[in-house]
């Protein structure tokens, strides 16, 4: 209960504090969609705070989780992000499978802003205690067609391009098999309509996962620096889907 008072305290204070449109976290941290970083870093001095709710339910279990995370630009390249992360799995019927709070952290540098017909592009690192899994990446991002002005580019259809390495601890894997540990991912971003804009996105499945993660979510626009969102997703631990909210708000210089 302690800790859950220090996440709304955290997220409380962050609302009340001035700011302009930043970016948004994925579940693990760093800037990107929901669950896979872009090559977009967020600028130095500031800050993006998130917190997002997850529920699964499959016929013989019940997944819950939320994650609080931040990120923060400590160069104009060089973001780095924090955060914690609470899952529940609860069988069905009764008894509980797994529970765990633990945290999660990253670095990305942007080697390369988009210029041009060049894509941006990115190098990362990001681990979690709670799924126990490190990788390194590299991911490309790049602006396709514009709707008109907007700050942040936030008009601008987007595509995302990447691979990650997956270090998975044994305890987390579910196939128990010797597959591969490299990881490909895409996503999209598009303005939809005034304040609304859609995120999509994929990746291929690593020895922890039984079925390949995706989601597909709507993101509201609720003042310069705040946006809320909600979709659907499968985070890859059973064939059927699940969905989620959060808020995302943004702060500093």
């Amino acid at each position: 209960m302690k800790l859950r008072t220090i996440v709304v305290s955290v997220v409380v204070s962050s609302l009340l504090m001035g700011a302009q449109a930043f970016a948004h976290n994925t579940v693990f941290g760093p800037t990107g969609l929901i669950l896979n970083p872009t090559a977009g870093v967020i600028g130095r001095g500031q800050y993006s705070t998130q917190l997002a709710y997850y529920r699964e339910e499959p016929t013989s279990f019940e997944l819950r989780a939320w994650s609080l995370n931040v990120a923060t630009g400590i160069t104009d390249r060089l973001e780095l992000a924090v955060g914690v992360q609470d899952a529940k799995v609860d069988l069905t019927p009764g008894g509980t499978f797994f529970d765990m709070t633990g945290i999660s952290g990253g670095l990305k540098y942007q080697v390369q802003a988009e210029s041009g017909n060049s894509p941006a592009m990115a190098l990362g690192v990001v681990m979690s205690n709670v799924a126990k899994q490190a990788g390194v990446y590299a991911v490309w991002s790049k602006s396709l067609v514009s709707k008109g002005s907007g700050q942040n580019g936030e008009n601008d259809w987007r595509v995302h391009a990447g691979v990650r390495y997956d270090d998975v601890d044994a305890r987390r894997s579910v196939t128990g098999s010797d597959e591969t540990k490299v990881t490909v991912f895409g996503g999209i971003e598009a303005p939809i309509a005034n304040r609304w804009h859609f995120m999509g996105e994929f990746n291929s499945r690593h020895k922890a996962l039984s079925t390949t993660p995706f989601s597909a979510s709507l993101h509201y626009r609720a003042s310069e620096n705040t946006q809320i969102f909600a979709g659907i997703g499968r985070i890859g631990f059973s064939s059927d889907t699940g969905w989620f909210v959060g808020i995302n708000h943004g702060f500093g210089r």
